[in-house]
């Protein structure tokens, strides 16, 4: 399936207030991240269709265009959500809405605590500084964008398996270092952490995500 670029009509962004009331007449609202953060929570009343599933779930959207279509993922730097908005705009719905804010604002809003995982393979801001800045050859620093993002943008040193290669082709993920999966919102590099997981191919301390957003302002990046 195809997705051509509307000029004509984007996605509507919406704050938390407009979708808390738009969520009281009919809608769909969906959760674009993958099936490992979908699990782990999500928005009452939406379902998953992963971004980078679009086209083999899309039959999950309402039949009728006319049915408000709200998209969400992590947070305002995740681009999945973004993606998956403009894809239902090319279907041809007619009122689709983007909430940025996404789970990160929706949790923070409702004043939702959850539970603690233990989550030995995920590396917070300053772990991965540390290790960063040792440029550790036990470790290889892979960027989990698509390669457009990562020709733009990218830290220094890593190098690019984008998320939809590593699903079809995780068996040719280097075996000789450490992996450290990163993204620009956190969502994919944990989603390619919980898969490679499932497949049982690496061991606990082979494979590694960074779970937070690495964005860029010019040369600079910022882990936040």
């Amino acid at each position: 399936m195809l997705f051509k670029r509307s000029k004509e009509i984007k996605p509507k962004e919406i704050s938390y207030e407009e979708l808390i009331n738009l969520m009281k007449v009919d809608h769909c609202l969906v959760d674009s991240r993958g099936r490992s953060s979908y699990a782990k929570f999500h928005i009452d009343g939406a379902i998953n269709i992963p971004d980078e599933e679009f086209t083999e779930l899309s039959h999950l959207l309402p039949d009728s265009t006319d049915t408000p279509l709200v998209f969400y993922c992590k947070n305002v730097y995740c681009v999945l959500s973004p993606n998956s908005a403009q894809k239902a705009v090319s279907l041809g719905y007619k009122n689709v809405y983007l909430y940025k804010g996404g789970v990160e604002e929706w949790i923070k809003k409702k004043n939702i605590e959850l539970p603690q995982m233990n989550e030995p393979g995920k590396l917070t801001k300053e772990q991965f500084i540390e290790i960063y800045k040792r440029k550790d050859d036990e470790y290889l620093i892979i960027d989990v964008n698509d390669s457009y993002d990562y020709k733009i943008k990218h830290l220094k040193g890593a190098i690019n398996y984008p998320y939809g290669y590593i699903i079809t082709n995780y068996n040719k993920l280097p075996k000789n270092k450490k992996l450290i999966f990163y993204c620009a919102s956190g969502t994919r590099s944990e989603d390619i952490y919980y898969f490679l997981k499932e497949k049982n191919i690496f061991k606990d301390g082979e494979i590694f995500y960074l779970g937070a957003s690495v964005i860029f302002n010019g040369d600079k990046a910022k882990i936040v």
